[in-house]
């Protein structure tokens, strides 16, 4: 593989939108609650199947709940972990006499799973407003109150955006937040028009890879981390030219 240098484009100007306030109908927070909540996710002791029988009840009873209609993006990721790490343990099910790479090839899929279960999980907390009830009645458990609280997170540093592998495709990385569960990301063609950003995957990692834009055009992204207490500010905004 070759190394690409970056390009990078200067800060767009500064206008009166607030960016903030776009696109976050999917997401309440919580406001001013007497006791900070976050959702628990303990992966301690459990095997893939039992990442695989949380991910897949959590599907199951979000997908039913006719208050989720804003769920699609979220289910469809975790649909599509859980589908991958269910192959894939049937798999090790199946060649008893094969199992070390069966049992290699499983593996792989659990932390994707347990990735998009803390995804499924923080966007229930978040549909629910932390209801403890509702919550544990679809599998999630929450941090005890006496937990350290964890407040919303404050803007992700050092957004960094280059050219991809393949025609069409930006690479995009930033500082990991401590207080981010996952983040989100957008990108658009001008970033003063705030009806113009287009939201992409959301993402437990502090990097994506991004297929699909059109080539020769520049597009501006940009990140925000989120947690079970709502989302911080967007970064600020970097160019790139598509390959």
């Amino acid at each position: 593989m070759k190394f690409r240098p970056a390009f990078f484009d200067e800060d767009p100007p500064l206008t009166t939108d607030d960016p903030n306030l776009s696109m976050d109908e999917g997401l309440l927070i919580p406001e001013e609650p007497k006791h900070m909540k976050k959702l628990k996710f303990d992966w301690h002791n459990l095997n893939a199947k039992g990442v695989l029988g949380k991910l897949t009840t959590a599907i199951a009873k979000i997908t039913a709940d006719p208050a989720c209609t804003d769920a699609a993006a979220v289910l469809a990721e975790a649909t599509t972990a859980k589908t991958a790490l269910a192959a894939a343990d049937g798999e090790v099910d199946r060649l008893n006499e094969a199992l070390p790479p069966a049992i290699l090839q499983r593996d792989s899929k659990v932390e994707p799973a347990k990735n998009a279960y803390v995804l499924l999980g923080n966007y229930y907390f978040a549909k629910v407003k932390g209801d403890p009830v509702a919550l544990a009645a679809v599998g999630f458990e929450l941090v005890a109150d006496h937990a350290s609280p964890n407040p919303a997170p404050s803007q992700v540093q050092n957004l960094g955006v280059s050219i991809g592998d393949a025609p069409g495709e930006h690479d995009t990385q930033w500082n990991r937040h401590p207080q981010a569960d996952y983040y989100e990301a957008e990108h658009a063609a001008d970033p003063n028009v705030q009806t113009g950003w287009v939201r992409v995957q959301s993402t437990t990692k502090s990097k994506m890879t991004t297929p699909g834009l059109p080539s020769g055009t520049r597009r501006w992204w940009r990140v925000r981390a989120v947690n079970s207490n709502g989302p911080g500010p967007w970064s600020n905004p970097v160019g790139c030219m598509v390959p």
